[in-house]
């Protein structure tokens, strides 16, 4: 019969370090590879300039015509939701509008004068 110790003898030692060492080194690269990936796949996005919750916002979309937020960095609107998911855009000089049950519409502007003659 085989003694245990026996098989941990140097020679043993030997066999099993150099079984080993390596594929701990490639098991523990890959498990550093994986947890950086999901890491960046869970990364927050970059705060907005300006967040406006609270109220209503109709969105000219036929499938989601209504959400309560919207979140807008660099002159564009990157995030239209409800009011739980947009706290992601919000940083620290983020500018919160609170609507208070207001409604936000989009784009309506008025690009035309009536001058006063006399």
């Amino acid at each position: 019969m085989v003694d245990i110790l026996d098989l941990l003898s140097e020679a043993g030692m030997s066999f099993v370090l150099r079984l080993f060492v390596p594929l701990t080194k490639y098991l523990v690269g890959a498990a550093v590879a994986v947890t950086m990936l999901v890491a960046c796949a869970h990364q927050a996005p970059q705060p907005a300039d300006t967040v406006f919750r609270g109220g209503y916002v109709y969105t000219v979309d036929p499938e989601k015509p209504w959400a309560s937020a919207v979140a807008v960095r660099d002159g564009a609107i990157v995030y239209v939701g409800n009011d739980a998911e947009v706290l992601q855009y919000m940083g620290p000089t983020t500018t919160v509008r609170a609507l208070d049950g207001r409604m936000l519409l989009p784009g309506f502007h008025d690009a035309h004068a009536h001058p006063v003659s006399g």
